[in-house]
């Protein structure tokens, strides 16, 4: 389980054309997407504020 700091002033409802979907939440379909051809990335959440397990997303983002 990870818990993370996320704020919801503005989400997206859907995912937009040329991107793929790579996590949602119930109360929040779309937590992370991706541009299907170019290197273009967004989360809602903020995995650098989760400890341990939010730097683990990032490494494993940034494959160090």
């Amino acid at each position: 389980t990870l818990h993370c700091f996320e704020h919801h002033r503005g989400q997206l409802s859907t995912v937009p054309e040329g991107f793929r979907l790579l996590a949602s939440r119930e109360n929040c379909r779309v937590q992370m997407l991706a541009h299907e051809s170019r290197p273009i990335f967004g989360t809602q959440f903020h995995p650098e504020k989760s400890g341990r397990a939010g730097e683990r997303i990032l490494r494993n983002f940034l494959k160090l």
